[in-house]
């Protein structure tokens, strides 16, 4: 389902930037699921730390954590 999701931002990013050649437009839709998944990652992992500094137990990768490393 995520994957669906990420095709369809990247192909609306295509539409949506000026692209003057279409391997410019191919170019914008395959880095644009990269850089989402970059910026999500960076989000995660500063909550992750901020959630070390709490006392408990060891915390496994969430299903979304396992999904964004995965990629």
């Amino acid at each position: 389902m995520i994957s669906l999701v990420f095709g369809a931002l990247g192909g609306l990013m295509a539409l949506v930037l000026p692209a003057t050649t279409y391997w410019a437009a191919v170019y914008v839709g395959a880095s644009t699921p990269v850089l989402v998944n970059s910026l999500v990652r960076k989000g995660r992992d500063l909550a992750r730390q901020e959630m070390r500094s709490r006392p408990g137990p060891d915390r496994r990768y969430s299903p979304a954590d396992s999904y964004l490393r995965g990629l």
